[in-house]
């Protein structure tokens, strides 16, 4: 026997990997412009900071703006390397996604498949079922023609030869 199985309860499942899997890619797109956006914001603050630096004439307001700008470059590193890292995830979760939307339409292919060669079944039993009744018909239209005959060889009126012995008798 071979192996079967619940083709919708896997369908259904597919589906449900598949939204999740469109949750993870716009969980991951959203990370990403976050990332995209603070990291905008800290170039933004740093380019600030140094035209404040530039600016100051005091010695330790140059130091002072000059380690928050240090502070800022790592900052902004950090927020790279994260951005880095969430674009990966970002391009495996698409991948994912991609996988998973392919495996759901094999499987929508495979029900519809199934479907017609069930209809198509049921369209060869269903002609089968009516040749049956016909063919149960003309056996009985059959029996009941050679029980009329026999009824009448039986009773010789109505029948040819019934009438040529009448006609002789006469």
């Amino acid at each position: 026997m071979a192996f079967r199985f619940g083709l919708e309860k896997v369908l259904r499942y597919r589906r449900r990997l598949v939204d999740m899997r469109s949750r993870d890619v716009a969980a991951a797109a959203a990370r990403v412009a976050e990332l995209d956006l603070a990291i905008t914001d800290r170039r933004t603050e740093q380019e600030r900071s140094a035209e404040r630096g530039a600016a100051a004439f005091a010695v330790h307001e140059r130091l002072r703006c000059a380690a928050w700008i240090t502070r800022l470059e790592e900052n902004i590193a950090e927020l790279v390397m994260n951005r880095n890292e969430a674009v990966a995830a970002l391009s495996a979760a698409r991948s994912d996604l991609q996988l998973a939307w392919r495996e759901r339409e094999v499987l929508e292919q495979l029900r519809l498949r199934r479907r017609e060669q069930w209809q198509l079944e049921m369209a060869r039993r269903e002609r089968m079922d009516l040749d049956e009744i016909g063919q149960q018909r003309a056996l009985a239209r059959q029996r009941q023609h050679s029980g009329r005959y026999r009824a009448e060889l039986a009773g010789g009126a109505g029948t040819a030869t019934g009438k040529i012995s009448e006609a002789s008798a006469n």
